[in-house]
């Protein structure tokens, strides 16, 4: 089966790429005069993402009321809000993002002379952008900038950008499915999906993981030297996530959205004394999610080991957990009983719902198609997530909306140049 033409498909479900989609639409159908745009979502279920009271209001995203993080520590325990700020340099919310991506020389300075009065600014720092945040490649200085924008977040669902925009869907491919073949077609690209067939667009763009992108592209590798990828060696790391489906019994009293247990009142070490975990409260049942630092090449064992550590300090938080446990997203040990199949399912959906953590940033979307861009996670990765995908899809956005020309004013008679 052949698909007719689009202006533009947006594959997978990064966030990125499904706020670019309604952008995309608004040029189209002004510039000619109709749209026709494709989302292939790969997933059935899309993260959502903390963002910055500032980045939401620069993009104009949709999202949630504002809340702020909090901070388990041996000594204390405390919200991550302007009160806790007090020693660092004050940011206003409500300004520019310029404030965000470019601080200041004397700001920095601030920041630096606040860091040698007390070092436990950089712990607190680097707990919160281990989940916020792509990359962990930054200086003491820009990690406690950034950190003092986590005290204002609210929840982004980037797939509600999609609500009413008129955007095609492929459901049917799958995270399973493969790229099966490509060519160029009619002034675009024609791409063939596993079990769909055909589809044809002006426009590609892919937006997903890298783990992602290999495993879509695993019938066809020639697709990936197309794309220009770098080698998976980008990866410094993930986080991995557990899920527990519990009783609103195993969490009693008012817990924040995303809460960071410290092993140590002084500057943990990254991945191993920082435990980032979320709380969703429903009517019915909660639902907390334990983020586990990993190696980029999965390991399961190492990942589970991280599980066992992690859900021996929320028990210890939260003493009636164990009792009300309804469900865990996978097997906390695996050593017995299982056999390789299994293990390899657990194994690849944990790797589908990680949060890669990059050594390098990208900063072009360009590939050597001129049908094809991509718009993947590590694009800015040194800013906190996703502001750095955001700005190439406007960028994207900016570049594919056509050239207003200008209109020449004719002359008024009997007026003549003068003489000079």
């Amino acid at each position: 089966m052949t698909f007719d033409e689009f202006q533009c498909v947006v594959v997978g479900s990064e966030p990125a790429g499904l706020w670019l989609l309604p952008g995309l639409k608004k040029v189209f159908d002004e510039f000619e005069g109709g749209s026709r745009l494709a989302h292939v979502p790969l997933s059935t279920e899309t993260p959502r993402c903390a963002v910055p009271a500032i980045v939401a209001k620069h993009f104009n995203l949709n999202v949630s009321a504002e809340w702020s993080p909090e901070l388990i520590c041996p000594g204390k325990t405390f919200r991550w809000d302007s009160r806790a700020l007090n020693g660092l340099p004050p940011v206003a919310h409500e300004a520019s993002i310029d404030t965000l991506l470019n601080p200041g020389k004397a700001d920095l300075q601030s920041i630096q002379r606040a860091l040698v009065q007390d070092p436990k600014w950089l712990g607190y720092a680097s707990g919160l952008h281990q989940f916020l945040g792509r990359s962990q490649s930054l200086s003491a200085e820009m990690l406690v900038h950034f950190s003092r924008y986590y005290s204002q977040l609210h929840w982004w669902e980037p797939l509600q950008e999609l609500t009413g925009v008129g955007v095609e869907s492929f459901p049917q491919i799958s995270a399973h499915s493969s790229l099966e073949g490509f060519q160029a077609k009619k002034g675009g690209l024609a791409i063939r999906f596993e079990g769909v067939g055909e589809i044809v667009s002006r426009r590609w763009v892919f937006n997903l993981s890298f783990r992602g992108l290999q495993d879509l592209c695993r019938k066809c590798p020639e697709f990936l030297r197309i794309l220009n990828v770098p080698s998976i060696s980008v990866f410094l790391g993930a986080l991995y996530p557990l899920r527990l489906r519990v009783q609103n019994t195993a969490v009693p009293c008012p817990v924040a959205p995303l809460n960071l247990i410290f092993d140590t009142d002084v500057v943990p070490e990254m991945g191993t004394e920082i435990w980032p975990f979320t709380l969703t409260r429903n009517p019915s049942e909660s639902e907390i999610t334990l983020w586990v630092s990993g190696p980029g090449l999965t390991n399961l064992e190492t990942v589970l080991e991280g599980f066992r550590a992690g859900m021996g300090r929320l028990n210890k938080l939260f003493p009636f957990l164990g009792s009300s446990v309804l469900e865990t997203s996978s097997p906390l040990d695996m050593s017995t009983c299982f056999g390789e199949a299994e293990r390899a399912g657990v194994l690849a959906d944990l790797e589908r719902r990680s949060f890669e953590v990059y050594r390098k940033t990208a900063f072009h979307t360009a590939t050597r198609s001129p049908f094809v861009s991509i718009l993947m996670p590590d694009f800015g990765c040194h800013l906190p997530h996703p502001v750095g995908g955001l700005q190439a899809a406007r960028l994207l956005i900016a570049a594919w909306t056509p050239k207003k020309k200008k209109t020449s004013v004719p002359a008024e008679r009997g007026l003549s140049s003068p003489p000079f």
